[in-house]
């Protein structure tokens, strides 16, 4: 994205500055014209989070506002003075094991300030039963590994590109991730220690890989020639990517007996998204849950058994688990929490435990003066 400026009298457009970004929220003109704070990210800030930036007019030189872990939104500027107004959110989370998926056994693994976007950073296990997750514990975003019980961390990846969104093969050999620069992001992949990591695709802001079972494919969602956003497929070993879809179709996950893709599609009618399947070949959809509204943040998992879909609904700021069965049945509440909103879910290979991010997002109003 860019920061433009649309001339009154005849509609022209001038981009502010020569910084692209992420994600850009709104802008707010300083009284005296002289530039713009506007709220944004982008790849280098090493935190998924919208800062508060400057930016000067004309020539968009930019100076960051505010600098910590939480994201800020809505900026509006006095009238008559310097002074600013923001919101503000901070993610406090903990993370859960359930064995079989027995929610109601579930046990607390981890506590404390969760990553701001942790569903783009991704949770997920490996076949040993450890768990694969992105953080920015180290300062910015890293590929992480740990026990199913919290104990032994260790960090995988170093370089200055964001890693996140880990999943690993089924042998255990490789982990595949989504890797970012300041100017697009790729899905790569490693060993499983970490080492040997080679750039898979390259096509336009590739991410939100899954696998095939036999661990010879990635799905991924990616960008077409026509700004469409869609499903492709590519070796294992890298080469030619495949397109799977014509749709607009987010957050693929792979079925375990590796003939179907569940996604979010786009009902561009209806400017809505629902949870389809389409077959490990694309095309078209084979089943569309248009009774079932789109799972937040992309959180579809197939169950172990490939019978079913558990995804989230989060409703009033409250969080839990749905079961949609395959065939199109009545679907399944399993959990009815009354606080707290769910992050991340996982299933283990082996179908015998249930990972999940739960917590809050505080929010507050800031005052900003003199920030210039």
């Amino acid at each position: 994205m860019n920061v433009v400026t649309v001339n009154v009298a005849d509609g022209s457009v001038a981009t502010l500055g020569s910084q692209t970004w992420d994600a850009v929220g709104r802008a707010a003109w300083l009284k005296d014209g002289s530039g713009v704070v506007v709220s944004a990210w982008y790849h280098e800030w090493p935190v998924f989070a919208n800062q508060l930036w400057y930016l000067s007019y004309p020539d968009g030189e930019i100076s960051r506002v505010t600098n910590d872990l939480s994201s800020h939104e809505g900026t509006s500027i006095a009238a008559h003075t310097d002074e600013l107004v923001a919101g503000q959110s901070t993610r406090i989370s903990r993370l859960w094991v359930a064995p079989n998926g027995d929610l109601n056994r579930a046990h607390l693994i981890r506590s404390g300030y969760g990553d701001n976007y942790s569903e783009y950073f991704g949770l997920s296990w490996t076949p040993q039963g450890r768990l694969i997750y992105g953080s920015h514990a180290s300062g910015s975003a890293d590929i992480w590994v740990m026990d199913a019980d919290g104990s032994n961390q260790k960090q995988l990846t170093y370089d200055t590109r964001r890693e996140v969104s880990p999943v690993s093969t089924n042998d255990g050999r490789y982990i595949v991730f989504v890797s970012s620069s300041s100017r697009s992001s790729y899905i790569r992949r490693m060993d499983a220690d970490g080492n040997n990591p080679i750039q898979l695709t390259h096509g336009k802001n590739d991410d939100n890989p899954s696998l095939s079972p036999d661990g010879r494919w990635v799905v991924y969602s990616s960008y077409d020639d026509s700004g469409k956003r869609n499903l492709w497929k590519i070796s294992i070993d890298g080469g030619e990517p495949r397109q799977l879809t014509h749709y607009t179709t987010l957050f693929p996950s792979v079925s375990p007996d590796g003939k179907s893709i569940a996604c979010e599609l786009k009902n561009e009618q209806a400017n809505r998204f629902y949870a389809a399947i389409f077959s490990i070949d694309g095309g078209e959809p084979v089943k569309v849950f248009d009774q079932m509204p789109a799972p937040a943040w992309g959180l579809l998992r197939w169950t172990p058994d490939g019978r079913a879909l558990t995804y989230i609904v989060t409703k009033d700021g409250v969080s839990n688990i749905w079961l949609q069965p395959a065939d199109g049945g009545r679907a399944k509440q399993l959990t009815h929490f009354n606080e707290d909103q769910i992050f991340r879910l996982a299933w283990s290979h082996d179908g015998k435990n249930l990972a999940y991010d739960r917590g809050v997002t505080i929010k507050n109003i800031i005052h900003i003066s003199d920030f210039r």
